[in-house]
């Protein structure tokens, strides 16, 4: 059975195949095929290749690879016929906390073209030349760094959005901050950026009509003036509900009816009903561009949220972008989930999705079936303000399975995907020591002796002080990476909070009044 990510709309697989080393390829563009859209023809040692664009070449070359891939020599004699049901789809780097880089930026766009996402919002609240410092021309180091981003953007047919944060810092009755606003879009339209946002999120007054009168400021007297730039993205100030307050109708009133609007759901973090986005479709006289908060965890930072893709309803959204984590490489977990969820909604199968992520990222199958023990006891958020809960350590488990599997990930990580190490590093060694103590404690409660009990509850001693050293130094390592204010909201990480971690905390606290 071919196994094709994200899931083709059609797919038909005949019997038999054909030598993957010697076959032809032709191509050519068919327009009646639509955007983004492609159709995969391979019979008999040729494969036929049909594109409705350049885009659709594009995608065509990505399954044609995943089949090479894993073929084992031979291309299967099958026909494929694709496109997206949601045009717009990919990533937004929206988060509190550090920011992901260069690299990680790059790393991350590379594969959103190998998994057919076409969107990446640079969007992070703590760079201030996109938000405090809005008005002042980017460094030259930062520029060049811009230049690779568009580079890897063209490079794997991503549109690279660049926002701007006015939030408080604009006044918009006054004209030298329109001029500045202007002068900033001109500079990064100089850079090679072609697309923008303009983002109202989490800072200053909920003023609809200001915005909507800037909005409409950037697009008729930026955009409108500069060629090839896309529709203007805009978050408003009230970015969730389901569009009662006054603030959502005006905005949709009166911003120009070409901008996306940015909507996370009826909460800031919740599940998407198609139900809830015709209500706020409505308010907004526009279909939503739907930021999904999920898996970013900078409201939860002591939690790693690498549990399955689910809660989502296609239905009513113009566009998607889900807001990952600050932990780039971990956050490919849930991309990958988002990807093949927002190509095909109809055929998406979480489970089989979630399962698949872990073969597709880790060609090593013991750090993939390792991982997959990680992700299986970290994907709930906890108790925060939110209200946001994630399925967590489902069924049965074994907690010397957890312990080997946080072994071998000590053992192999480091060596084979050293930077998902430094990101996963507190969490594999204190999911570690959870498990070691629930041994420890399932031994403990079958102990005769005295001797024993005491030998027992010394080593969970020990396993107590070696979450201890882990939580402290994750804590130091992570402060020493990101900036000043950042480094006063970083926590311990804390692993299978749901329902390993009380009951082991339980039994241990016990120990410690003894």
């Amino acid at each position: 059975m071919l196994a094709i990510y994200p899931t083709p709309r059609e797919m038909t697989a005949g019997e038999g195949g054909f030598d993957a080393a010697e076959y032809t390829a032709t191509k050519a563009l068919d327009a009646s095929l639509g955007p983004q859209a492609y159709r995969l023809e391979l019979a008999d040692g040729k494969v036929n290749i049909a594109y409705g664009d350049d885009d659709g070449e594009f995608y065509a070359r990505q399954t044609l690879d995943q089949l090479l891939a894993q073929g084992g020599g031979t291309l299967p004699n099958a026909t494929i016929a694709d496109a997206p049901a949601i045009p717009l789809r990919g990533v937004v780097e929206g988060y509190y906390g550090r920011p992901w880089g260069t690299k990680g930026r790059c790393s991350m766009m590379d594969f959103m073209g190998k998994n057919k996402l076409n969107l990446f919002v640079y969007g992070p609240k703590d760079d201030p030349y996109h938000h405090t410092l809005w008005r002042e021309p980017y460094p030259e180091a930062q520029r060049d760094d811009f230049k690779l981003l568009l580079d890897s953007a063209r490079r794997n047919h991503i549109r690279l959005y660049w926002a701007i944060h006015l939030g408080g810092g604009f006044d918009a009755a006054n004209p030298d901050d329109y001029a500045s606003l202007l002068a900033k879009l001109e500079d990064m339209y100089a850079i090679g950026i072609r697309n923008f946002a303009v983002f109202f999120d989490d800072f200053g007054e909920a003023d609809a009509a200001a915005h909507a009168r800037i909005g409409n400021f950037a697009i008729s007297e930026f955009l409108g003036r500069h060629e090839g730039c896309g529709p203007l993205m805009v978050c408003p100030n009230v970015y969730w509900g389901l569009g009662k307050h006054q603030y959502v109708k005006t905005l949709g009133e009166q911003l120009d009816a070409s901008a996306l609007i940015v909507w996370t759901g009826r909460n800031v973090c919740t599940d998407i009903a198609a139900a809830d986005t015709a209500k706020i479709a409505a308010a907004y006289r526009r279909a939503p561009l739907v930021w999904w908060n999920w898996p970013v965890n900078d409201y939860c930072r002591s939690h790693l949220l690498i549990g399955r893709t689910y809660g989502l309803e296609a239905k009513g959204m113009g566009a998607f972008m889900t807001n990952p984590m600050e932990n780039c490489e971990a956050s490919k977990i849930g991309v990958f989930g988002a990807a093949d969820w927002s190509w095909n909604p109809q055929a998406f199968d979480s489970v089989a999705n979630w399962e698949a992520a872990f073969k597709r990222l880790y060609p090593d199958p013991e750090v993939a079936k390792a991982m997959r023990v990680l992700a299986a006891h970290n994907s709930d958020p906890g108790e925060t303000c939110m209200g946001y809960r994630r399925e967590e350590s489902v069924g049965e488990w074994d907690y010397a399975q957890i312990a080997e599997a946080m072994e071998l990930l000590k053992r192999k990580l480091p060596m084979e995907a050293p930077q998902l190490w430094w990101e996963l590093e507190g969490w594999i060694v204190d999911l570690e020591c959870l498990a070691k103590c629930a041994l420890r404690l399932e031994e403990l409660a079958k102990a005769k002796g005295e001797m024993e009990k005491r030998y027992l509850e010394g080593e969970i001693r020990k396993l107590l002080v070696v979450q201890a050293d882990n939580a402290e130094r994750h804590v130091a390592k992570f402060q020493a990476a990101t900036f000043e204010n950042d480094a006063k909201l970083v926590k311990p990480p804390k692993s299978a909070t749901f329902a390993i971690r009380p009951r082991v905390e339980d039994a241990a606290s016990r120990i410690k009044t003894r």
